[in-house]
């Protein structure tokens, strides 16, 4: 296995680029490539008085009900039912059951978790419906990783700053980890989308000359994928041409350590912009 996908929780973290933006890079090390505008569906978020669901940081459900005495189970249970519509009793069990709670306890367990997501704010309907067709959430109740699938489908700046906004830490975080085995395929995409938004938003400001808010869009990136050169580039090259040499230090500095605990070299790109940068900057 390359050391580079070694996986650091659940599964593999860095993400390498398309050929011909490799091709541009290693053309002009230093050189800003503009960044294309697509056209995206347009996004609704939730009603503010709607469960929403979050695990792109620590898990938690917002706009429910006051502190529960189950709220850890309960979260578990939602953020299980919000990717798993339709889930049965035979699928819950397998996949959540033995960790959170006793198979036999349940229906109870739902019966309360009902009254705990309450009613629709326009129809009055549960947000957690009874039915013969498994256990499924209210369509209205969403995710913040459905919002960010959509949004990352955008390269519009706006799209992808409101796509970042969603994002508080290392996704799937603070949960005790045998409840959310059923999520590591999940945890891989929100990892992947959140790497790609932070590219393409990074790459634009860089292109437009907001090179601070080049380096908060990587700084915030790497601190949950520290091992992806692509961005450290774009941080590296905002840091220059900010004539930021102790962040440019600091930068390499982590890169290094990154790629040491790696056990990996540099990527070519990498080692071409490092060469540039020396040529305009005292670095070791």
């Amino acid at each position: 296995m390359n050391p580079r996908h070694r996986p650091l929780r659940h599964a593999p973290t860095h993400h390498r680029r398309h050929a011909t933006e490799h091709q541009q890079a290693s053309a002009q090390p230093l050189e800003v490539t503009a960044v294309a505008e697509a056209d995206a569906p347009a996004v609704s978020f939730p009603s503010p008085d709607l469960p929403f669901v979050r695990v792109l940081g620590s898990v938690h459900v917002d706009n429910v009900a006051p502190w529960h005495r189950r709220q850890e189970t309960f979260t578990a249970l939602t953020a299980y039912l919000a990717f798993n519509p339709g889930a049965r009793r035979r699928d819950i069990g397998e996949q959540l059951l033995q960790h959170v709670t006793p198979k036999s306890t349940l229906a109870p367990r739902m019966s309360e978790m009902r009254r705990w997501l309450g009613l629709h704010p326009l129809s009055g309907e549960p947000l957690l419906p009874s039915g013969r067709e498994g256990y499924r959430l209210h369509e209205d109740v969403t995710t913040d990783l459905h919002l960010l699938r959509q949004l990352a489908r955008s390269s519009r700046e706006e799209d992808l700053r409101r796509a970042m906004d969603l994002v508080s830490g290392v996704p799937f975080s603070g949960v005790r980890q045998t409840w959310f085995c059923w999520s590591g395929d999940l945890y891989l995409e929100a990892h992947t989308l959140i790497a790609t938004v932070a590219s393409r938003l990074s790459r634009a400001q860089l292109q437009r000359g907001s090179f601070r808010e080049a380096v908060h869009t990587t700084t915030r990136a790497l601190a949950i994928d520290p091992a992806h050169e692509g961005l450290r580039r774009t941080q590296l090259r905002a840091l220059h041409y900010l004539g930021d040499t102790r962040g440019l230090q600091r930068s390499l500095q982590q890169l290094r350590a990154t790629n040491d605990a790696l056990d990996v070299q540099d990527e070519p790109q990498t080692r071409r912009l490092l060469c540039a940068l020396r040529q305009h900057t005292r670095i070791c």
